[in-house]
């Protein structure tokens, strides 16, 4: 992106944090154009354009990078080297979105029984139709939400925990002896 694209940059942005119902102001619109200048801005127009029609919050930066079609296009290729490696019995694929669109056209058998001309014009085509609309998918998915740790189970003062009775080791708790007596009573009594 040039310093001549900043208007339709911020127009860009600015209507997409709209559709958010959010307000771009001057230090989020800068903070953007570092972050995504390195792009073409109809790149970014198209990504932003997506997030509106796929995405329930405002993208940042990363997300509008993920949704750029000339990355994923990229990808889609560097990814249908992998599939004709394979496809030809000298590699692997490696790349999961890659896996799955192989996966959607019926795995990598059928590509290879499939005739050289048919599997490089439609196989390939096919390939990178399915790869560009995981990686959409994928990129517009929501993150998953961060993992919250539970709080350790309190113990009242006539149990001991299972933590203390294996750092104290059997019998060093102070109601260890009772507890386990009191067990072994009750099952004499049920047996005898």
């Amino acid at each position: 992106m040039h310093d001549t694209d900043k208007k339709r940059f911020a127009a860009c942005i600015t209507e997409t944090a709209a559709a958010f119902h959010l307000e771009a102001g001057r230090l989020l619109l800068r903070a953007y154009f570092e972050a995504l200048g390195d792009l073409e801005i109809d790149e970014i127009e198209r990504a932003c354009k997506l997030a509106v029609k796929t995405l329930e919050f405002f993208p940042r930066p990363v997300k509008i990078r993920k949704l750029c079609a000339a990355d994923i296009d990229a990808q889609a290729l560097e990814a249908w080297g992998q599939v004709n490696r394979a496809a030809h019995g000298n590699g692997e694929i490696t790349d999961p979105i890659a896996t799955e669109a192989v996966r959607s056209m019926g795995g990598v058998k059928s590509l290879r029984v499939m005739p050289e001309a048919e599997f490089l014009d439609r196989g390939h085509r096919r390939f990178i139709a399915a790869y560009r609309d995981l990686a959409i998918k994928r990129a517009a998915a929501p993150e998953p939400a961060p993992m919250l740790a539970l709080p350790e189970p309190e113990t009242g003062p006539s149990m001991p925990n299972k933590y203390d009775v294996c750092a104290e080791g059997a019998g060093e708790h102070p109601r260890m002896a009772e507890i386990t007596e009191s067990f072994f009573a009750k099952m004499r009594e049920g047996q005898g």
